[in-house]
């Protein structure tokens, strides 16, 4: 088995979670008496509360696009292609498998970093907990080590190469 292997697996897991969001998004907006299912009062998780929220669209969020313009994805919208990319990218096998993992892992460092700023705005200005967001976070951080696990073999199996045609 190669290294990237699971890495279509949780992409396609995350595909999953990035549809329900958006689900759930598009409800929220045309009913506002739509109760989720990832809404848990029992033990005060509102998943819709952060999906609504101004850090739900973190590119107009952080004033990198206009609010309410065509590239203001939401989250789950941005998800969706970061996880569809997570699906792909490792399926493209006449792509250099070095290069592959080079990208995948960049892509891997900034969805771990948006997951870190997105968790404390969360915790520390929503005063939220999303059930869902936290799947997804954790979800992030197992792509980060399969793709830190990629790279490193990728280097590994390199200096492998290296010591047998200098011998």
């Amino acid at each position: 088995m190669t290294p990237d292997y699971p890495l279509p697996i949780l992409g396609f897991l995350g595909v999953l979670v990035s549809i329900y969001i958006i689900y759930v998004e598009l409800h929220l907006e045309r009913d506002a008496e739509y109760k989720p299912a990832c809404d848990i009062e029992r033990v005060g998780a509102s998943c819709s509360r952060v999906f609504t929220s101004e850090a739900g669209h973190l590119l107009s969020y952080f004033g990198l696009v206009p609010r309410h313009s065509i590239l203001d994805l939401s989250n789950g919208q941005a998800g969706l292609l970061f996880y569809l990319f997570q699906v792909i990218w490792p399926n493209l096998t006449f792509i250099p498998s070095k290069h592959r993992a080079r990208v995948q892992f960049l892509a891997a460092l900034g969805s771990s970093t948006v997951s870190i700023l997105l968790g404390y705005v969360m915790v520390n200005q929503l005063h939220e907990v999303c059930v869902v967001c936290t799947f997804v976070h954790i979800l992030n951080l197992f792509i980060f080590i399969n793709s830190f696990r990629w790279i490193r073999l990728g280097v590994r199996k390199s200096a492998i190469t290296q010591k047998s045609k200098s011998i």
